[in-house]
């Protein structure tokens, strides 16, 4: 009787921690396409949390799985791409590598390349303005705040490309390095726009350095301002936030899972595009919507999720 195929060992990289949502939702859409028929090793190099380490654990990762006979690699994040593919993967080995969730323009990295290319994480900034417009009507402006992190720069070169398209003037990026300084720049914004978009203020730390929990730096934020919250993600609009068109990263796992088994089954890497079409998801907080006094027409939550906060 033959011995029984072993299955294709897939590389997973993750550039943020475990814990994650995002991470754990792009690791269920990659469990389920590439679950049962592929073996798969996951790697986190805990981007959020610990930053200055993102060149040694790179490294580290290259060096542990060197000599592991792989069949491809998943690549999640810009971490992942600037600390460990483009030093290790890109054009020095014949591995298929795909990537997702990146936020900065491919070229960055030198995408596509011969053995590379994936899905561009695109924020639906544009989009979330426009609902949010629908919903307050007389909202003419807004500003943005998120943490000032190398991750985080693609978020900011977008939110200037994109910005011709705001249906409000953008009054300004604000990217506060402690709660403190999140917190002045929200009372100051107070009365300079009409709406505070947080994409994101993971890890922001107190006076003493210890990091925070996101649900508490969203609610500080929100009494400070005064004014409606909008949010990058379904978890911030669960902590708070009005609303959010937001990634659905289980469905981008999928597909850059899927494009990893077209590579697999022969498709040559230069013959999968890099993609950036994936549709985002409206998130309404009907409490905040309530507390806010907003009374919008059915029409408007045409094929909206109605959530409300956890306690």
């Amino acid at each position: 009787m033959p011995a029984k195929a072993s299955k294709p060992h897939i590389l997973v990289v993750m550039s943020h921690e475990q814990d994650c949502p995002w991470v754990q939702e792009l690791s269920a859409g990659i469990q389920e396409v590439l679950g049962t028929t592929c073996d798969l090793s996951w790697e986190y190099m805990d981007a959020t949390t610990h930053p200055q380490a993102l060149s040694r654990k790179g490294k580290q990762i290259f060096e542990k799985f060197r000599h592991t006979p792989l069949a491809g690699i998943l690549a999640a994040d810009d971490a992942a791409q600037a600390h460990f593919v483009v030093p290790f993967i890109k054009d020095k080995s014949a591995l298929p590598t795909i990537f997702v969730g990146v936020e900065k323009s491919p070229l960055t990295y030198g995408y596509p390349a011969q053995n590379v290319t994936g899905i561009l994480k695109r924020h639906h900034l544009a989009q979330t303005l426009s609902f949010a417009r629908m919903l307050i009507p007389n909202a003419y402006s807004v500003a943005f705040m998120l943490r000032e992190t190398e991750a985080q720069q693609g978020l900011v070169q977008e939110i200037h490309d994109q910005s011709r398209t705001f249906p409000l003037q953008l009054i300004s990026i604000n990217q506060p390095a402690t709660l403190e300084e999140a917190l002045t720049m929200a009372a100051d914004l107070r009365g300079k726009t009409d709406l505070l978009f947080v994409a994101s203020l993971d890890g922001l730390v107190d006076e003493k350095g210890t990091p925070l929990l996101a649900r508490d730096i969203l609610s500080r934020i929100d009494l400070a301002f005064g004014k409606p919250i909008l949010g990058a993600t379904e978890r911030q609009v669960l902590q708070g936030a009005l609303l959010a068109v937001t990634q659905d990263g289980h469905i981008q796992g999928k597909i850059a899972a899927s494009m990893l088994r077209e590579a697999l089954d022969g498709t040559p890497i230069q013959d999968i595009p890099i993609r950036t079409d994936i549709p985002g998801k409206r998130i309404l907080n009907i409490a905040a919507m309530r507390a806010l006094g907003i009374n919008p027409k059915p029409a408007v939550l045409v094929g909206t999720r109605l959530v409300l906060p956890k306690p």
